[in-house]
């Protein structure tokens, strides 16, 4: 039987190659994202090394909320040391330099006068020493003074500076003129950071105020481990009465990298989890494309089987026979899968250094790669041929006697089925809707705030019983649904659209799992684009309906405080509105959080607050004004006390802690989940170096226009870098566009499974072909060209996907409807179903079809009539 299985393979290529590509194209999303990560890794590997690279370091022995001083983000940190503990440690034996690492984003402007960005990595400030012998100049020597800089080789080629060139800095909010003392070599990997060097106390001053900075780096002499130094600088300290000593600790170096390294996997497992999503959905398609094959295959060999099984076959020996080609599509496919998936991931990185974001590494697939690439291939293979493998050992032998084909089973169990599953989907979507979150707290008896989380999970879990029950009841929707999709064909091509539209409505399940794999994609980008419009009508009914100030002034990362005295001084500015913010831990509350200090007349001048409870004028009075979705979240309500400061667990009465009332509760989709304080108590309770200003809120002064406002603001914010000035309606289109680039990435993920679910109609149709030689035959006979011929299948394959896409179509804009509802509190306000679009989806979908139909049409054109006509 094994021989028999090969040989049916060797035997129809063609349409073994469609699914072995089904398989390969899954596989090799899956294969890609692990080679992905595998390259991330390395460069992150590679930049940890680069950036920590002494032999120990001496930190704060607490830990606390802040920005990672070495791969950037929020994260818990250690606390901050006072720089003066260099020379504490210096003194240990086996040390043969310890320096202080002050760091801080800087702006850098290049020759062209230009602000020098590579693919959104950061431009970092840190101080550079004259004895650090790892990084050697290539030209010139260190700053020593505050007007002097040096640049990192690969930063002075993106700036295009050398040695005794001058440019300008934007340090701690300031413009400064500075010149290029030197440029040095940095050997590994800095992922497109751009590095701009200081002399030691010019960085101190600027990125460390206070006199504390994160770590101080401890260069080993020679001989000496890291684990020997650690112990002889744990012991300095010990010894030690300087201040900060009691609260410093010693790691090694390897501790440190270690800790960064573990942090950073946890961000690339969540990225990996997001795009394994999408290789789910490829396979999901993939095996819905493998089960129509071999379905149609079992059908086509019917009397094959059957004469086997008079032989003596045994319905084992025929379901194993099945099942062995089903392997051989799951290994070749797997095998295909990686190498494809390899080169996928090389070239998404291609893309990522192409943008100025080098990345170190290999994407060679590793051993654990291989081997889940290869389970999950033969693994989707054989589900998807299991249930047609069955079906062929229970062929009964005296089938093979038989001319005629069997008929199709009826539709009534199916149907119902089907829409119990399509209403009990219904039906939990419709709960997530009706049902508030605080309503949901009360019955299950859960969280504040949690309540929201169950209304999410139903929309889930409603649009995955959803989209099952709709697949199930798909063969009694194919003729209604298609009778109406086929009209314009059968009028306006008599007699083709007829035929095609009676081929496709003859075998409504062949129909339906042949469709149903374009259906699962088209479920999640309709819905997709449901959601984007609706998130884009929310932002800009945010902006219209809450914006009073005229301008908005924004950057990456932040806007400098210089920036903001510029703009406060021109004569052409009435008033602005800075809105700075830092991370704070809330007590009860798990992570980091942000908290706000703005002017008083921000709600009344330049944003609008919707007052919920309270009173809007809270931080006047010394409390806390939360807004709505940071309240639910976190159960608060007016009157409440709140403890919050820089701590992990702060607890009231403890230094740098605050405790306050919450005197008022706002909505507003602008500012998320901000919790505004009075003035003065973001400097006292929040983490060091945290604080930024996001955005600056601009009121043109009385009698000058708009205009002429902005242009003055935007030459002014020009010497500090990126900043953008908008007015409400560029705002809001930068919004707008923002949402189109996350959409444009989901619609590519989404793309390989349309692909796969093209690649089915293409297989559905060579196989219906081939299982219609005689009557296609009949038809030349009668008179049918080949070019009509040609015709009636371009036009069944066209029902085909648009009958798909409008099934999916369908469904996801009852998923997406949902949506709003459940996200109110994120800011999703609207439901609007972008008609245009899903429009250009249907459309597409016609023309995928008439693709998919090219290589079967020509098939079906070339069978000979006589030899169809004979043919059984």
């Amino acid at each position: 039987m094994r021989r028999i299985a090969l040989r049916d393979i060797r035997a129809h290529l063609g349409r073994t190659a469609l699914a072995v590509l089904a398989v390969a194209l899954g596989v090799a999303f899956v294969a890609g994202t692990f080679s992905y990560r595998g390259l991330l890794t390395d460069t992150i590997d590679d930049v940890i090394a680069t950036s920590a690279a002494g032999d120990a370091y001496v930190r704060g022995s607490s830990e606390t909320v802040g920005t990672d001083p070495i791969m950037g983000g929020t994260a818990t940190v250690h606390e901050n040391v006072p720089a003066t503990l260099a020379d504490v440690v210096a003194t240990a034996r086996g040390v043969a330099h310890a320096r202080p690492e002050p760091s801080g984003m800087v702006v850098l402007f290049g020759a062209d006068g230009t602000v020098v960005t590579t693919g959104g990595a950061p431009t970092l400030g840190m101080a550079f020493y004259a004895d650090d012998a790892r990084y050697p100049y290539l030209s010139g020597r260190v700053p020593t003074q505050p007007d002097e800089i040096a640049l990192e080789s690969r930063t002075a080629k993106s700036a295009g500076l050398t040695t005794g060139d001058t440019t300008t800095v934007v340090v701690d909010g300031q413009v400064r003129d500075v010149t290029v003392t030197g440029v040095s070599q940095v050997d590994g990997q800095l992922a497109g950071a751009l590095i701009v060097g200081f002399a030691p106390d010019t960085a101190l001053a600027a990125f460390a105020p206070d006199g504390t900075v994160p770590q101080i780096a401890i260069e080993a002499a020679d001989g000496v481990s890291q684990t020997a130094l650690r112990d002889a600088v744990a012991a300095a300290l010990a010894a030690s009465d300087a201040p900060g000593a009691s609260a410093a600790e010693a790691v090694t170096g390897d501790t440190l990298r270690a800790e960064v390294r573990d942090g950073m996997d946890g961000m690339i497992g969540f990225m990996q989890i997001f795009l394994l999503g999408f290789a789910g959905v490829s396979l999901a398609v993939a095996t819905f494309l493998i089960a129509n094959a071999f379905s149609m295959q079992v059908r086509q060999r019917r009397r094959e089987l059957a004469l086997l099984r008079a032989l003596g076959a045994s319905p084992g020996q025929v379901l194993g026979s099945v099942l062995v080609q089903a392997l051989v599509v799951g290994v070749v496919g797997s095998i295909v899968g990686i190498g494809l998936g390899t080169a996928l991931g090389a070239g998404v990185g291609a893309l990522i250094e192409a943008t100025g974001t080098p990345l170190g590494g290999s994407v060679a697939p590793d051993l654990q790669t291989v081997v889940l690439s290869l389970t999950i291939g033969i693994v989707v293979s054989v589900l998807g041929a299991l249930l047609p493998a069955r079906r062929a050992a229970l062929v009964a032998p005296v089938e093979a006697m038989r001319d005629d084909m069997p008929t199709e089973r009826g539709l009534r169990i199916r149907g119902i089925l089907g829409g119990v599953t399509v209403a009990l989907g219904v039906g939990a979507l419709v709960a997530a809707t009706q049902v508030s979150a605080e309503r949901w707290e009360s019955m299950l008896d859960v969280a504040a705030g949690d309540g929201a989380d169950v209304a999410a999970m139903l929309v889930a879990l409603g649009a995955f019983t959803l989209v099952v029950g709709t697949l199930v009841l798909a063969p009694l929707l194919a003729k209604p649904v298609i009778t109406v999709l086929a009209w314009p064909s059968v009028v306006l091509a008599k007699p083709l659209g007829a035929l095609a539209r009676g081929t496709v409505v003859r075998q409504p399940r062949r129909t339906a799992a042949t469709a149903g794999a374009l259906t699962i994609g088209m479920v999640l980008v309709s819905a997709s684009a449901v959601l984007a419009a609706s998130a884009q009508a929310s932002l800009r009914d945010v902006v219209t309906s809450d914006l009073k100030a005229d301008l908005i002034v924004s950057g990456y990362p932040s806007i400098p405080d210089g920036a903001v005295s510029a703009i406060d001084a021109l004569p052409e500015v009435g008033a602005t509105y800075p809105v700075t913010s830092a991370l704070t831990t809330f007590a009860g509350v798990d992570g980091a959080d942000l908290i706000a200090e703005a002017p008083a007349s921000l709600r009344t001048n330049a944003v609008e607050l919707h007052l919920v409870d309270g009173d809007l004028d809270a931080t006047a009075h010394g409390e806390l004004l939360v807004l709505e979705a940071k309240a639910k979240a976190a159960g608060w309500k007016v009157g409440d006390q709140v403890t919050f400061g820089p701590g992990l667990a702060p607890v009231a009465g403890d230094p740098g802690s605050v405790t306050l009332r919450v005197g008022g509760i706002a909505s507003s989709a602008a500012f998320g989940t901000l919790t505004f304080v009075p003035d003065g108590v973001l400097a006292t309770a929040s983490a060091t170096g945290t604080h930024e200003t996001d955005v600056v809120f601009v009121d043109a002064a009385p009698g000058t226009t708009v205009a002429d406002t902005k242009a003055a603001v935007a030459a002014t914010v020009s010497a500090y870098g990126a900043l953008s000035v908008e007015d409400a309606e560029e705002f809001a289109s930068s919004l707008a566009d923002q949402v189109n680039q996350m959409l444009a990435v989901v619609y590519a993920m989404l793309g390989l499974s349309i692909l796969i679910a093209v690649l089915g109609i293409v297989n559905t149709l060579a196989l219906s072909v081939v299982e219609r030689r005689r009557e296609i035959s009949l038809l030349r006979a009668v008179g049918l060209g080949r070019l009509q011929l040609s015709s009636v299948i371009g036009i069944e394959a066209v029902l085909t996907a648009v009958f798909g896409t409008a099934l999916g179509i369908a469904v996801g804009i009852g998923v997406a409807s949902a949506l709003p509802t459940v996200m109110a509190d994120m800011g999703l306000q609207s439901l609007v179903v972008p008609w245009g679009s899903l429009g250009v989806l249907v459309g597409l979908a016609a023309v995928v079809g008439v693709g998919a139909a090219v290589w079967p049409a020509v098939r079906a054109s070339r069978v000979p009539v006589l030899e169809g006509l004979a043919s059984e």
